[in-house]
């Protein structure tokens, strides 16, 4: 198996034209996230895209100058601030969104793994690793969010314990904020239409793939199997 290493600078070229039409193509990418995003929050508030996309730009922008994906409290925080909701229920739909995400850019990747090695391709274990983290992260927090959605009893009383160390105050703000992210998601699984928006989630990561893969193939002159290794291992690094 070969492996297969990005060609040096020196053979690399970008043309004006592909990088213009490559951020087109991922901002309308972006558009449909925003716009999907509208299944999981209309249930719990009517809305437009607007706010959406304005919240979906103010956290990727934190996301890039802060550490540890502050950006998407940040998103929650825009999100829950125009729309004028518990801030607690914008997190809890950013994390979902987030989960699907995950398992969606990994299940992408395991055939993309045997196309890979079928072409001769050497994959280095760290690729395995990371997409066996991506989806346990992923199952996890779908699996936190679906507990808030059954309002386990233990998961209460687990609340109710643990903030009773603090204050009147502080106890009371804590606990309206995990109530308030219960609530919501609640009313979000048991309302929206999930499947529609894995679906649509599913057609919008084939848009962000294919606009990297062509900008890859462009720039580094690389094949197509290899531009769609370098693309999902991007997306891997980025939802991880």
């Amino acid at each position: 198996m070969r492996e297969y290493r990005i060609p040096a600078r020196s053979n690399l070229s970008l043309d004006p034209v592909v990088f213009i039409i490559v951020n087109m193509v991922l901002i309308a990418a972006h558009y449909m996230r925003s716009w999907n995003s509208r299944l999981l929050i209309n249930v719990i508030k009517e809305t437009d895209v607007k706010p959406l996309f304005k919240a979906l730009g103010t956290g990727f922008f934190f996301n890039i100058v802060l550490p540890f994906r502050i950006g998407e409290i940040v998103r929650a925080y825009v999100l829950g601030k125009e729309l004028a909701v518990s801030r607690s229920v914008m997190f809890c739909t950013v994390l979902f969104e987030r989960a699907v995400d995950a398992l969606i850019i990994g299940a992408f990747s395991i055939p993309l793994i045997f196309i890979g090695r079928a072409s001769g391709i050497s994959i280095h274990p760290i690729f395995y690793a990371i997409i066996l983290n991506i989806f346990v992260a992923g199952f996890l927090v779908l699996y936190i969010l679906y507990v808030f959605f059954r309002q386990k009893r233990w998961l209460l009383k687990a609340v109710y314990l643990a903030t009773d160390i603090f204050n009147e105050k502080l106890k009371n703000r804590i606990r309206y904020t995990i109530w308030s992210a219960i609530y919501g998601m609640n009313i979000i699984i048991g309302n929206a239409n999930i499947s529609r928006y894995i679906l649509q989630a599913a057609a919008m990561w084939v848009i962000y793939i294919g606009a990297v893969v062509f900008f890859v193939k462009e720039v580094c002159m690389t094949g197509y199997i290899e531009s769609l290794l370098i693309a999902d291992a991007g997306y891997l690094s980025i939802v991880m």
